[in-house]
């Protein structure tokens, strides 16, 4: 890796990544459903059972030929109810008529005026401007055929636009606030803040204004929608985690119509609607039962654009490259549906008896943990010697000790059996013990015990100027050589360093568009930018020592998302556009590209995070196929841990 290598413009989805999926509540022991509404409960069993509607229209295909997309991540219907698609992993906007027809399309990667750096949020204003938010945090404005008119900077995880005739307002998940811009005299202000308290937030992203100026938001992190007025103050707010119908799991898409509030619940893999009030009206949509089924069944669903009529809902899955369309008129003629996802195979709930201990004489036991934001759960495994299943899971969604919402990341000591877990839904660090066995010390035992837990926003002095505890939140986070934790805190572009009893050590400034962290055995600390298709390294005092340029030469990335670093100093990066795992030297040098897209057992779909375990096994965050990938440093697959337990009844090699 070369010092200060330059960027080169070339060419990235991002949400909270699930590892397990849903499934893994079978593990758990915890019902579906089983978190309490706030809402009155009512004897209609559409709450119980989603319909699948069938689509009007399905169209999209991974492709850049015009129609075909890439991890379509923003939605917006325009003049004449043409559909603009952020085809985020082209940089590009799609104008296509709401059958799929392309009409035009605009914009390429780069930093300039009219270009993007994966764009993932889109409004349409009632005069027809189209407003554009990308990864590197602009807002650009542009006229219905594409044409720029002007730029804003600075904005920090833009997840969600939404334009009235005199305002434009922007969610920005890593700060967890609304930014509203005025379109007649530039003038800036910021609703909200870090919390759950009516009126703050927990990573928001899509929003929707009405006729009367009220202001819709999805609460993600707090797996609510918030109602706010034209003031931004709090009116009303519901729902809150659980799969029954009235219930969310990590809303993100949002669009509003005809007195009706429509929702992508991306993590029930289905969408809701409400009235103005926050009355429930009905759910559609199911996970599919088959790999890359559509036809209604929907997987992972994030954007969302309606109709200024309400006539017709369109809804885009970045993980399958797909939009789907619906007409309002037909939500009530679906079929009731009460089958498993592909993901959750009745193999797999059959395997989710944890495994028979290995014989005697074996190889010590090293844990591994994986953390799944769905369920709120961390599930811990044998990596040196034991068949693929898990030996304990902690955790479940809630705000007592020991529970979580939406663990971010784990830090690990294999040997010790100590882990530490991200908890931003709580903002906080729980400790995790997993003993050793009283009987054969080689082994863990199958209880789990919670250390400790530590207030995320007290970890850093007060004497650090910069750095603003009302927004810290844990994101990734990983153990150094030495012990220390290393823990990612996006809000403040920092990572914070810390001793193993989370007493601070230092604070390291990172770029805001830092995504994923690791540490190498000399500790260096390596930072993902895939904004700018860039790995960043820093040395052991904090200073940023080199800068590699992954949009070109044999190592080029179509998005660097996680990285790993194993006990030799070679980089793994994942690559969640091409579905694919890069592995470079500590210099930086291109090694080894593998991976394929694909729901079978050895391909990816959109990895994420991954990580290095001794000895020589990297876990792969696969998911878009609801699973982690276990292979070695030189890209041999050796089996994957899903939900409900053994996919592949192998040992590790």
């Amino acid at each position: 890796m070369r010092p200060n290598d330059s960027l080169r413009a070339k060419r990235p989805p991002a949400r909270a990544s699930s590892l397990l999926g849903i499934a893994a509540l079978v593990a758990l022991g915890v019902r579906l459903g089983e978190a309490r509404s706030t809402e009155p409960q009512s004897g209609d069993t559409d709450r119980y059972f989603p319909r699948v509607l069938t689509p009007i229209y399905e169209f999209g295909h991974p492709g850049p030929e015009p129609g075909l997309l890439r991890l379509p991540s923003g939605l917006a219907v325009g003049k004449e109810d043409f559909l603009y698609i952020a085809d985020t992993g082209h940089h590009r906007i799609q104008i296509v008529a709401m059958n799929g027809l392309p009409r035009g399309s605009f914009g390429r990667f780069g930093q300039g005026p009219g270009e993007f750096s994966f764009p993932s949020a889109l409004g349409a204003a009632p005069d027809g401007a189209i407003y554009v938010a990308d990864l590197a945090g602009r807002l650009q404005a542009f006229s219905p055929e594409g044409q720029f008119l002007k730029a804003w900077d600075g904005f920090r995880g833009p997840r969600g636009v939404a334009v009235s005739a005199d305002r434009i307002f922007v969610t920005e998940g890593d700060l967890h606030r609304i930014r509203v811009l005025s379109r007649k005299d530039g003038t800036d202000e910021a609703w909200g803040g870090l919390g759950v308290q009516p009126g703050r937030f927990l990573s928001p992203t899509g929003i929707a204004v009405d006729e009367e100026g009220a202001i819709y938001v999805a609460d993600t992190g707090n797996h609510r929608i918030q109602k706010l007025g034209a003031d931004g103050k709090p009116l009303a707010q519901w729902g809150t985690w659980g799969a029954q119908g009235g219930l969310l799991s990590f809303p993100t898409g949002l669009g509003y119509a005809a007195g009706r509030v429509t929702v992508a619940d991306t993590g029930n893999h289905r969408l809701q609607v409400w009235d103005r009030s926050g009355t429930f009206l009905r759910q559609w949509g199911a996970p599919p039962a088959v790999a890359g089924q559509g036809a209604g069944r929907l997987h992972f669903p994030e954007a969302l654009a309606v109709t200024p009529s309400g006539g017709l809902i369109a809804v885009a899955e970045p993980v399958d490259s797909r939009i789907q369309v619906f007409g309002n008129r037909e939500v009530d003629s679906g079929r009731r549906v009460n089958d498993l996802p592909w993901w959750d195979s009745m193999h797999a709930r059959v395997h989710a008896v944890r495994l028979a201990a290995p014989p005697p004489g074996g190889k010590p036991q090293l844990l591994g943990a994986l953390a799944s934001p769905d369920v709120h759960a961390v599930f811990f495994f044998d990596v040196a010697s034991n068949a693929l299943g898990s030996i304990v899971a902690g955790g479940g969604y809630g705000r007592k000790l020991g529970e979580l919402n939406g663990p971010s990341g784990v830090a690990i000591d294999p040997e010790g059996g100590r882990a530490w877990v991200g908890d931003p839904g709580n903002r906080r660090i729980v400790i995790y013990d997993v003993p050793r066995s009283s009987e054969r010390r080689e082994l863990f035992g199958t209880r789990i015990r919670v250390a400790s837990a530590h207030a995320f926003d007290l970890l850093v002095p007060p004497t650090q100027a910069a750095y603003s505890s009302e927004v810290a939140g844990p994101g990734p986070m990983v153990r150094g050589p030495g012990g220390d934790i290393f823990i990612l805190d996006r809000a403040n572009a920092a990572v914070l360093v810390s001793d193993p009893d989370l007493r601070f050590r230092r604070l390291v400034p990172v770029p805001p568009t830092a995504r994923e962290i690791a540490v190498g055995p000399d500790g260096t600390l390596y930072v993902t930018d895939p904004a700018h298709l860039r790995l960043l390294a820093f040395d052991p005092q904090g200073r940023e020592s080199a800068r590699c340029d992954l949009g070109k030469g044999d190592g080029r990335m179509g998005m660097p998302w996680g990285v790993a670093a194993d006990d030799r100093g070679y980089l793994y990066l994942t690559d969640a556009v091409e579905d694919a795992v890069v592995k470079f030297d500590r210099a930086g040098r291109f090694q080894k590209r593998w991976g394929t897209p694909g729901r079978q057992a050895d391909r990816l779909s959109a990895p994420h995070a991954v990580t290095f375990y001794a000895p020589d096994r990297l876990i792969v965050e696969d998911y878009g196929n609801h699973r982690a990938q276990l292979s070695s440093t030189e890209g041999e697959w050796l089996g994957n841990y899903v939900a409900g337990g053994l996919a592949t009844p192998i040992a590790i090699r």
